[in-house]
């Protein structure tokens, strides 16, 4: 296979032929053969250099996933730290860098990880959907709201990142877009408890009662409200 590799690019030079033949014996090679057998072999140890540092940033920044579940932040932002080290343009690790500093407190730093990860790989939407997250906490709700629009563009079927813009528009006191956008996350995900009952809080706000009971008796099996709330219960006569 290697032979018919390196018939091919001898057979392509056509008029560079003379030169290569040339700066071939000038670099101590007997034949012009021997010349592309030797750059195709360093070519490939290079390549499998390269496969193994990869394989070595997969490792470091799986182990940084498992630190953090441990709640060790320290220790995974440190095997992060060795990922992007051996692999600069290594979206995941970025990403995953993020959510530990997020986690941290540190949400400065941990959105310049999520930038970093979304500008090596645009179509990056759990990085968006994150950087979302982040940015609400910061009470940024708009640039909050951009981001999970992003991820949505990205993922159609994003039901998270609709949940989330859901609870950035409620926050910046648009209930009723914050209430269309649970209805997607469960149009999307009919089983997502947390996004129905944050729908149910929200209707219970604007004294809209389309599918209250519905919705109640489904977190009520779940146990998600120990109490159906009658409808009027909110309001002060």
């Amino acid at each position: 296979m290697e032979n018919q590799k390196i018939d091919q690019i001898i057979d392509s030079l056509k008029g560079r032929r003379n030169y290569e033949e040339k700066k071939a014996l000038k670099l101590g090679f007997s034949s012009l053969y021997e010349y592309f057998e030797d750059k195709v072999m360093k070519e490939k140890k290079a390549l499998e250099a390269i496969k193994i540092e990869q394989e070595y940033a997969k490792t470091y920044n799986n182990m940084g996933v498992a630190l953090k579940n441990q709640g060790d932040l320290e220790a995974a932002i440190a095997s992060y730290n060795q990922a992007i080290e051996i692999e600069p343009e290594y979206a995941d690790a970025h990403s995953n860098m993020g959510s530990a500093l997020h986690h941290k407190g540190e949400l400065e730093i941990a959105i310049n990880s999520y930038n970093q990860a979304i500008r090596i790989q645009p179509g990056y939407a759990d990085a968006h959907n994150n950087l979302g997250n982040t940015l609400q906490e910061q009470c940024n709700f708009e640039g909050a709201i951009k981001s999970y629009m992003a991820a949505i563009e990205i993922n159609p079927n994003f039901s998270e990142a609709y949940n989330n813009m859901g609870v950035a528009l409620q926050n910046k006191g648009d209930l009723k877009e914050a209430i269309e956008s649970y209805k997607q996350a469960l149009k999307i995900k009919p089983t997502y408890e947390e996004a129905r009952t944050n729908k149910i809080y929200q209707q219970r706000h604007i004294c809209d009662w389309s599918n209250i009971n519905k919705d109640l008796n489904v977190v009520k099996k779940l146990g998600t409200i120990q109490e159906p709330v009658s409808p009027f219960s909110a309001l002060i006569f």
